[in-house]
């Protein structure tokens, strides 16, 4: 391998394999997901329908949540409600939109919902027809985005409940990108598809609107370290619905017994979230960087010759660190990864495809072992 910069004395860029179960055993945070560039979020909130109270609530805690974590260039917003909450209007809206692959899309349905034995579930709108949850989703996965989230707060019954009003909005609006936000909206990639109740009802109230949707927002406005159950620094939906399904369960067996205590008549046990679909694996192209020089090294790579170079990125002595790029699904060979060291020399290196969801571990890439030695004159 080549110097890229004359040193005094000759240095060789050295590359030992290593065990990937040496690697396994060592936490390590790997490089995140690139972000997307923005989302496009559709709300649909059937004020038609006989939750209007609730539905206020339900809209308010949503808009404000977007507003206060995702800066206003990197979202857009359309709210359907009213006549305008119609079958025809959202898939409509879906087949209009302009998007690429390095947008996501995020859907949002407050109002009454049901299971069809043939159809699945379904969007009981109020004006015209249902919308088959199944044709929502086929028609969102066919703009090619990177990411599409359907969350849905409606029931797989019909469920009618009435109080007073809602709270006054409240919050300032997003500067910066709310890093939980960052890691399930902008660089998760794939379909995640998720509704508010298993087979059953999702209950509401006038004062504090939908308990699915006070749960998602409680929990999207947490720091990535209260929701990051592996510990790596970055949050999944895999690692997220679980905890959504709890808090909405717990927060549903408080609610019931407070309203039961009222004299409320509450003919369910329990509420579950049911998670349709939870991202799309990816295929990457992985190596895993073990640093045996005596210094930390800053180092810059790409995938191809003809690509452009990353960002100067550092390893300290004795770390650990995994590279990887998302590749075509179709993609069988796993390219090779050029690597700049500044000052020092480049080379290439050999990856290994890894597919799965999330960010792929140490022991998930091809172990490169990496040291500088004096050559001999």
């Amino acid at each position: 391998m080549r110097r890229t910069t004359p040193l005094a004395g000759l240095l060789v860029l050295v590359v030992l394999a290593v065990s990937p179960a040496l690697l396994a055993s060592s936490a390590v945070k790997a490089a995140p997901p690139p972000e997307l560039k923005k989302l496009h979020v559709l709300m649909v909130i059937d004020t038609s329908s006989d939750l209007v109270d609730s539905l206020k609530i339900d809209t308010w805690r949503m808009t404000q949540l977007l507003e206060t974590h995702i800066p206003g260039d990197r979202c857009t917003r359309t709210v359907l409600h009213g006549k305008d909450a119609t079958s025809e209007k959202i898939l409509d809206h879906y087949a209009r939109l302009r998007v690429s692959s390095s947008d996501g899309l995020l859907f949002f349905y407050a109002g009454h919902g049901a299971t069809d034995d043939k159809a699945g579930h379904c969007l009981l709108l109020t004006n015209g027809k249902p919308l088959v949850r199944s044709e929502l989703r086929r028609a969102m996965e066919a703009k090619n985005a990177g990411l599409v989230v359907l969350l849905t707060d409606c029931c797989s019954t019909r469920v009618k409940l009435r109080l007073p009003p809602p709270p006054r909005p409240r919050g300032d609006l997003a500067l910066t990108l709310d890093p939980t936000f960052r890691c399930l909206f902008y660089q998760a990639r794939g379909t995640v598809d998720i509704t508010a109740a298993t087979d059953n009802a999702s209950w509401c109230d006038d004062n504090e609107g939908g308990i699915f949707t006070r749960s998602l927002a409680e929990l999207l406005d947490r720091p990535v370290k209260n929701l990051d159950s592996n510990g790596d620094g970055f949050v999944t939906w895999a690692e997220f619905f679980p905890q959504l399904r709890k808090q909405t369960e717990e927060k549903f067996t408080d609610w019931s017994e407070r309203m039961r205590g009222r004299g409320e008549t509450i003919n369910a046990k329990r509420q579950t979230p049911k998670a349709f679909a939870l991202e799309q694996t990816v295929k990457q192209a992985v190596v895993s960087l073990e640093n045996h020089s005596e210094q930390k090294l800053r180092y810059r790579v790409r995938w191809s010759a003809s690509g452009e170079w990353s960002a100067w990125n550092e390893i300290k002595a004795a770390a650990r660190e995994v590279v990887s790029t998302p590749v075509s699904d179709s993609t069988r060979e796993a390219p090779m990864m050029h690597i700049q060291f500044e000052g020092l020399g480049a080379g290439k290196l050999r990856s290994r495809l890894w597919t799965g969801t999330g960010k792929p571990g140490l022991a998930d890439g091809e172990a490169a072992r990496v040291r500088f030695a004096r050559r001999a004159e």
